[in-house]
């Protein structure tokens, strides 16, 4: 199974080391794992596996047009089939799973538990 996670920063967090530690668990289970970090990289990038594909996309403002773009093709060329979006990352992984053809399935969760105020 091709599965993606994406989190904001690799800031030395919960969320961030959960999305690390959950990438490497599914590489080591024998996965196509990948991790994609939208806003900041930060300590824990050097906690990633040589083996688990890396997506860093510098999103920048609000929306971040380009970033959502660039998720995209990532998510089509690799034939993504999960993406797991970890808090505030939901946004642009909806916004670049909308238009592509074959959707992967999506999982999102709340670390901070403010889901009403996203």
């Amino acid at each position: 199974m091709k599965i993606l996670q994406i989190i904001d920063s690799l800031d030395a967090g919960g969320a961030e080391r959960m999305a690390v530690n959950i990438a490497n668990d599914l590489q080591n289970a024998g996965h196509e794992s990948h991790l994609c970090v939208t806003r900041k990289e930060g300590l824990l990038k050097k906690s990633i596996q040589n083996e688990v594909s890396y997506l860093f996309l510098e999103r920048k403002g609000r929306l971040g047009w380009t970033a959502i773009l660039q998720l995209r093709n990532y998510l089509k060329t690799n034939k993504i089939e999960v993406v797991h979006a970890h808090s505030t990352s939901a946004f642009i992984t909806v916004s670049s799973i909308v238009t592509l053809q074959n959707k992967p399935k999506f999982i999102w969760h709340d670390h901070y538990g403010k889901a009403n105020q996203l």
